[in-house]
């Protein structure tokens, strides 16, 4: 006869966290996965987004100032068609460059890379969360923010620097890369920290809730829960 909150966490995210940590392929690449040409919230972000400006020039800039690495387009699964054809063949040239159309099954590509440049998609948090490896915001637009105030007060704009960093211009992305790609360590440290702030039982949340179900069937209360009489 009581209600209550269980911090169950995120299932969802300790799966990916399995899978990253249990690669053990090389960890080789660089994914470019933008924010999507959608319906969704598109009013308030379209101003922010990369793929249809930029796409193109960010992924031949990575191309370029990383040879050595694959630099993999990751659009979304629902992506204009005519948008990923043209960043796709301008960049088919760069030996380096690949395309990834598995759509949701993302993570095994995330395993593999080293930094994720994105922009404003959530996908950024998964694959720092899930990797503990950083990713690069590309921000374009970002006097904007700064003007609107959101880059001190929205959550999505205040923890980009404690999952990776902000690089407002095409002349800074390399730089902004190389860095995130030479301190994964220190910002491994500063996303496990973030991660713990937001995220219940990062990693075992499944266990968790397993066993909360068991309390509940027992008739206990666990003292972590939040409880109201009925």
């Amino acid at each position: 006869k009581q209600i209550g909150l269980i911090p169950g966490g995120y299932p969802k995210i300790d799966a990916q966290i399995a899978i990253a940590r249990q690669n053990t392929e090389s960890v080789d690449k660089i994914v470019y996965a933008p924010t999507p040409n959608d319906d969704f919230n598109k009013a308030n972000w379209a101003r922010f987004m990369s793929i249809n400006d930029y796409g193109k020039l960010i992924v031949a800039t990575l191309c370029e100032a990383f040879p050595d690495l694959e630099v993999v387009f990751k659009p979304y699964g629902n992506e204009d068609e005519n948008v990923v054809e043209g960043i796709d063949k301008h960049c088919k040239p760069y030996a380096n460059y690949r395309l990834d159309r598995s759509g949701g099954n993302y993570m095994h590509l995330y395993s593999r890379a080293k930094v994720m440049v994105s922009d404003f998609s959530s996908t950024a948090y998964t694959f720092a969360y899930s990797t503990e490896r950083p990713a690069v915001f590309f921000s374009h637009n970002e006097q904007l923010i700064r003007e609107a105030g959101r880059d001190a007060t929205d959550d999505y704009c205040v923890n980009r620097a404690n999952v990776g960093l902000v690089c407002e211009s095409l002349g800074d992305l390399a730089r902004g890369v190389r860095e995130a790609i030479d301190k994964q360590e220190e910002f491994g440290e500063k996303i496990r920290q973030t991660r713990a702030r937001y995220l219940y039982k990062a990693g075992e949340s499944c266990e968790y809730i397993a066993r909360s179900v068991e309390t509940i069937l027992k008739g206990n209360v666990d003292p972590e829960w939040i409880v109201w009489n009925r």
